[in-house]
């Protein structure tokens, strides 16, 4: 009897496995496509925010600056202002400066930065502090000097103007008091009060010799 082929072995054959393993497999590649391009449009991202925090940061660095020259120009201005307001001779000038201008100009240059700048500008009032304390001392001084250089320079021509050698000496008296009360520099008090004294004494003896009243002018001149 003739046997019939045996198709059991044939039909266990697992046939759709391996058509499970390649769509298993395409499916693998299609998220792993997937999860490269979720992580390329992430590292885009973030390099645009990068570029955009860099602009930003370069925008906001430019409005800094320019405000920064605005506050030194207001700062000057308020300078000239109190050396007008002040007496004369500068007296106050440094202290009236520091404490109603700078410190005000300051709070209102700081407050209207961008936040991102913050930090940096802190820094460089910190340092202007230093640079207006310094221009405000000096132009009390250099106020001080004119003061006392004019001072000393009206009391002279006054002396002078009037100066005879019976009132020589008073004359001199008062001219040497008004210069140690002049805020000026020892050199430059000396050098003012020389001058001062030599000439009195020579107007002295010429108005002694034009009026007769000098028999001993090697004395005035002494």
């Amino acid at each position: 009897m003739a046997r019939l082929p045996d198709y059991r072995a044939q039909r266990g054959l697992d046939i759709g496995s391996a058509q499970k393993l390649s769509a298993d497999r395409s499916r693998l590649q299609r998220f792993e496509q997937l999860g490269g391009a979720v992580e390329e449009a992430g590292q885009g991202a973030m390099q645009i925010a990068k570029r955009n925090a860099a602009l930003q940061s370069s925008q906001d660095k430019t409005e800094a600056l320019e405000k920064h020259q605005q506050f030194h120009d207001l700062l000057q201005q308020g300078l000239d202002a109190v050396a007008n307001d002040v007496p004369a001779n500068g007296k106050g000038l440094f202290q009236h400066f520091m404490s109603d201008v700078f410190e005000a100009q300051a709070r209102t240059f700081l407050d209207d930065i961008p936040e991102s700048q913050q930090a940096l500008f802190a820094e460089r009032v910190a340092q202007d502090e230093e640079l207006f304390a310094d221009r405000a001392a000096m132009r009390e001084r250099d106020q001080g000097y004119e003061y006392g250089a004019e001072m000393l320079a009206n009391s002279r021509a006054l002396m002078l103007d009037s100066v005879v050698p019976d009132s020589l000496d008073a004359h001199l008296q008062r001219f040497l008091e008004v210069a140690e009360a002049a805020p000026l520099p020892a050199n430059l008090r000396a050098q003012m009060v020389d001058e001062g004294t030599q000439i009195a004494r020579f107007k002295a003896v010429r108005n002694g010799l034009m009026g007769g009243g000098i028999t001993d002018f090697g004395s005035v001149l002494v």
